[in-house]
């Protein structure tokens, strides 16, 4: 939902003269501080919206042409160490690696178009089937999911899909609330009681505003050609508005139509304000949830670190950051090729690459000391294993 008009900042908030009230009520410096705040927001996005353009067209410019590379280098690499284990002689322990890290090549590499390759070098190398293997590992996923959340997935259920298993999930969990709401007749708190009836209001005040709208600005009783079509334009945005439910932008419009002035905010009641300012804490929430999408979509695009803090003034520094471990790990592959190629670098590289699997498999269990004294005490924290096998 866009809440981005041409207005850069908003021209309505309240202020007092000597001829009026000394100081601002609580509703109407809350009015005032959700209009700075949503100015904040939108501004924030209209720089997001300007600055996407110039990232994309780097991302196809730098990063696709490296994207390529990398993927053909794994495919060589692959290539490579499915030669060297047909022509070295390898250890146990180092062929039992070198199996891992190829089948581990094929399955990240195992696309439409090489699906079929791929999967001839998987059970090569597995010593197994890569489907038996596949419908195995989706059969645990999908006991483990129909008994976590009560659930039944079909047969056919595609688990390639990691959004299609959330959609499925988001949609069973809303049905499943649904279905306890209906059993059980919701006892509302009066707080929610309060919060459901400022919504109501909140509503209506906005279906006030957009119905003094459309009858100062209907077309058709204006004679004047230039004032009807000023007018179009205003009940066109006025009608987007409203059904965008920004309230913002109709009493903007309120204003550029000159039915709305800092006289008439100051005068509103603090008990319209509190309803002008629930709809408009929402929009600012709004605002809020569109540009935290934004931003995850930056971080997935460009491989930023997961946890990292992304905002419009750092996004140049993780582009060109992301760019350079780009361009280091494809150097790294290259690296990598020549030094694989003699049956010593071979063997010192799987020894490298073993030992840090044991790392990630440490990381993964947790380091757990036997001689420790074991601490059961009550306040203590548990780890959560919920994790623990990913």
């Amino acid at each position: 939902m866009r809440h981005v008009t041409g207005v850069q900042t908003c021209a309505l908030p309240i202020s007092i003269s000597a001829k009026t009230t000394p100081k601002l009520s609580a509703a109407q410096r809350k009015f005032n501080a959700l209009l700075k705040k949503i100015d904040k927001q939108r501004l924030t996005l209209q720089a997001w919206e300007a600055a996407l353009p110039l990232y994309h067209q780097r991302w196809h410019e730098e990063f696709m042409p490296l994207k390529v590379q990398y993927a053909e280098r794994q495919a060589a690499l692959l290539s490579a160490l499915d030669r060297a284990s047909d022509r070295i002689k390898l250890a146990k322990a180092d062929r039992k690696t070198l199996q891992a890290v190829i089948c581990e090549l094929a399955t990240s590499l195992m696309d439409d178009t090489h699906r079929e390759q791929m999967k001839a070098l998987y059970n090569k190398h597995s010593q197994g089937d890569f489907d038996d293997d596949e419908r195995q590992e989706n059969l645990i996923i999908k006991e483990a999911m129909e008994q976590a959340y009560g659930i039944k997935l079909g047969e056919d259920f595609d688990f390639s899909s990691p959004e299609a298993l959330a959609q499925h999930l988001q949609e069973h969990l809303m049905e499943e609330k649904k279905q306890q709401d209906e059993r059980s007749p919701k006892t509302s708190t009066a707080r929610e009681k309060r919060f459901e009836e400022q919504a109501r209001q909140a509503s209506q005040s906005m279906r006030e505003v957009y119905r003094k709208l459309a009858s100062a600005l209907h077309p058709d009783r204006e004679t004047d050609d230039a004032e009807r079509q000023r007018k179009t334009v205003l009940m066109q945005r006025a009608n987007q508005a409203y059904a965008e439910r920004n309230l913002l932008a109709l009493l903007e419009l309120q204003l550029e139509a000159e039915h709305l002035d800092a006289t008439t905010l100051q005068n509103m009641s603090d008990e319209r304000l509190l309803h002008y300012n629930h709809v408009l804490s929402e929009q600012y929430d709004e605002l809020v949830m569109e540009i935290s999408a934004i931003a995850f979509d930056f971080v997935r695009q460009f491989d930023v670190q997961p946890f990292a803090e992304v905002t419009l003034a750092n996004s140049r520094t993780h582009v060109n950051r992301a760019l350079k471990d780009l361009q280091h790990q494809l150097g790294d592959l290259e690296q990598l090729m020549v030094e694989i190629e003699s049956p010593k670098g071979l063997k010192h590289w799987l020894k490298a690459e073993r030992a840090a699997m044991e790392d990630d498999l440490l990381s993964a269990f947790g380091e757990f000391d036997f001689y420790d004294d074991p601490d059961f005490s009550d306040n203590r924290d548990f780890p959560d294993d919920s994790n623990r096998f990913k």
